[in-house]
């Protein structure tokens, strides 16, 4: 290589420290929207996909549809990424899959982003109370993060 041993032995460790990173595999799809990593979670048919190519319509970038590869990377960081198998593709139930990459320009995807948002979808429930106003933070754990 031509670059130096001290520029070599960082990224060294950073590539090192982000491959051997703990990792989890989760369900839901991961865009970046404005530069924050929007994680968006919810059961089987509820519009994940479907919000996603929304936001992709929009200018925002798909990082992974379905399969989300969470990797704790230091105390304060989640890394999301795609599987190399799903990778750019996104599946709309009645459609089919997607090449998003193909559909929209490499500019609509990335490898990776990190998580700073966690969005869960769900069915309304009329007899539910639903705070409209975000006053109150709720948190998702992974990885112990």
């Amino acid at each position: 290589t031509e670059w130096t041993t001290s520029r070599f032995d960082a990224e060294l460790t950073r590539w090192l420290n982000v491959q051997l990173a703990p990792c989890i595999t989760i369900h839901g799809v991961l865009v970046d929207v404005y530069g924050e990593g929007v994680l968006i979670m919810g059961e089987s048919g509820i519009g994940k996909s479907e919000a996603a190519l929304e936001l992709i319509k929009r200018g925002h970038r798909l990082v992974t549809d379905d399969v989300v590869e969470i990797r704790k990377v230091s105390d304060e960081t989640l890394i999301g990424a795609s599987p190399e198998i799903t990778k750019h593709f996104i599946e709309l139930r009645g459609i089919g899959i997607i090449d998003v990459k193909a559909l929209f320009g490499v500019e609509s995807i990335l490898d990776t982003a990190n998580i700073d948002m966690v969005i869960k979808l769900e069915e309304w429930d009329r007899s539910r109370e639903y705070d409209r106003l975000g006053i109150e933070d709720n948190y998702t754990e992974f990885l112990r993060k």
